[in-house]
């Protein structure tokens, strides 16, 4: 993977021999242990930036993104952080069926109408605040390169992790990334690539042009990590 990618493994999350998609707070399997070392290691980095923005997506469909999103909330929120957790897969929306969340108005409609972010995030858990992607836009890619989409990000939390489409499936994510007033406040990408499921050349191109945006700051969240040589879990 690291090689296809030309970017290094920042996080190994095993399959939970019990099934287990989402951690809860204070679990012990070592899924959820995996995402509190992957969160030790952001916070770690983040001293010098104390409000940090990070954009998790994938090469393809159903490689867990969204999962992984929820979870590095979850591990975030133990820590302590204030974390904002942003379905902006339109198309696909899965957060709030992760947390169990109604998705009735979310981010289509802050960017659609005068509606605003503090009015329509809900929370789940402490620490934790989610704004669901709302009713499916005509041209999700247009709202997202939009300016408005900036002041979205622009709120008081110590994280704010975007949960975006598949980088080759549609050109949702790289609206985001395109967005020279989002850009700005994009300090990390994360490429969720399950172990088994995952194509060589498409991961291979996902990362490349990740690399044109991430200057530096972009790993491989590699999911149902199983049997790697060295690694036990």
């Amino acid at each position: 993977v690291e090689n296809a990618a030309a970017l290094n493994i920042v996080a190994r999350v095993p399959r939970a021999p019990n099934g287990e998609v989402r951690m809860l707070p204070n679990a012990t399997s070592s899924l959820a242990e995996a995402y509190r070392s992957l969160a030790t290691n952001i916070i770690g980095g983040s001293r010098q930036h104390p409000e940090r923005v990070v954009l998790i997506t994938s090469a393809e469909p159903l490689q867990g993104k969204s999962t992984a999103t929820a979870n590095l909330a979850t591990a975030l929120a133990e820590r302590g952080m204030n974390v904002a957790a942003i379905d902006c897969d339109t198309r696909r929306p899965r957060l709030h069926k992760l947390f169990g969340l109604p998705n009735d108005t979310g981010l289509a409609d802050v960017l659609e109408s005068e509606t605003e972010t503090k009015n329509v995030l809900q929370h789940p858990a402490d620490c934790i605040s989610v704004l669901t992607s709302g009713k499916q836009p005509t041209n999700p890619s247009q709202l997202l390169s939009s300016p408005k989409m900036a002041n979205v990000v622009r709120q008081q939390f110590d994280f704010v992790l975007l949960d975006t489409p598949a980088l080759l499936a549609v050109s949702d994510t790289q609206a985001i990334m395109h967005n020279a007033e989002l850009a700005q406040h994009l300090d990390a990408f994360f490429v969720v690539v399950r172990q088994g499921h995952a194509q060589h050349s498409p991961v291979e191109a996902a990362s490349r042009l990740i690399k044109k945006f991430a200057d530096g700051s972009a790993g491989i969240i590699l999911d149902e990590a199983d049997n790697l040589p060295g690694h036990r879990y």
